[in-house]
């Protein structure tokens, strides 16, 4: 957004706002400054109303989160919750992609005195399916990815 005022400070402190025709680049009357000066705050004003906080409040969120020394502070966003929470389905999902061997459960011997695995059970989700009838390359159930190498 322009700029239309120029702040100068006074000895005592206090400030004048300069609205002179060098800012507004045209040459308009004191009226028509006020006016657009009016327009530009109710800008403002619908911003705050549509983020829910003053923008002294914005700013003050945004200078928390952008360091002293980044270089190009307006590329510096604010993630939101569903960003986070977006960025960690993410992650989940690619530690899946990593195969991971399955554990296995025997409940009986074979006649040399060996456990007979009859289920292998998902390394994530637990689900348990039968050695024999469901090798699957992803769990269906989580979709975590399965590595059957040296497995059994």
């Amino acid at each position: 957004m322009e700029r239309l005022t120029k702040v100068m400070g006074c000895s005592d402190g206090t400030k004048i706002y300069d609205i002179s025709n060098e800012l507004f680049k045209a040459n308009y009357s004191r009226e028509t400054k006020i006016r657009i000066l009016l327009e530009k705050l109710a800008d403002f004003e619908d911003l705050e109303e549509l983020i829910g906080i003053s923008l002294e409040e914005l700013t003050k969120i945004f200078c928390q989160h952008v360091p002293d020394d980044c270089k190009h502070p307006h590329k510096a966003i604010v993630l939101t919750d569903d960003d986070v929470d977006e960025w960690n389905a993410c992650k989940e999902a690619r530690k899946k992609q990593v195969p991971q061997k399955p554990d296995y459960e025997g409940d009986g011997f074979d006649f040399d005195g060996n456990i007979v695995y009859d289920t292998w059970i998902c390394p994530n989700c637990q689900k348990r399916y039968e050695v024999d009838y469901e090798e699957y390359a992803h769990c269906p159930e989580c979709g975590q990815a399965i590595n059957w190498e040296k497995a059994r």
